[in-house]
């Protein structure tokens, strides 16, 4: 297996291409998606690994992507990023299979610690999964 490919898909520009670098930084392969059509385009065509998908998006939320992409790809890992934490996102999370649901928050040093453990303990996994076959 070579780099892990993440799509990071938010449309908060600024949030996004600060974590793509942080991300990049820790060894990941970075795709970016500013709304949610072209985070359902990248994730179709690309195949990443790892998802860190927004929940409130342009065009698409993040539920809606996700439930596409669970059409075609039900072993991708997805990382919910989003400020709405209430228990009703939560529930529909867990049901479409997201991996970790990550709270966007004040402390950008924190939202960070968060991403990280998720996508190292994800990696982990991909790669021993790929390790036993």
């Amino acid at each position: 297996m070579g780099k892990i490919k993440v799509l990071l898909a938010d449309d908060d520009a600024g949030f996004r291409k600060l974590l793509a670098v942080q991300i990049k930084a820790w060894g990941y392969d970075v795709l970016e998606a500013e709304n949610g059509k072209q985070a359902l385009e990248l994730a179709l065509t690309a195949e990443p690994d790892i998802i860190l998908l927004d929940y409130m998006m342009p065009e698409m939320d993040g539920f809606v992507v996700l439930e596409q992409i669970r059409k075609t790809n039900t072993d991708v890992a997805v990382v919910m990023l989003t400020a709405y934490t209430e228990e009703k996102n939560i529930k529909t999370a867990a049901k479409l299979g997201i991996r970790a649901f990550v709270p966007k928050i004040n402390a950008y040093a924190d939202t960070h610690a968060y991403v990280k453990t998720a996508l190292d303990t994800i990696a982990r996994n991909l790669k021993a999964k790929e390790t036993a076959q």
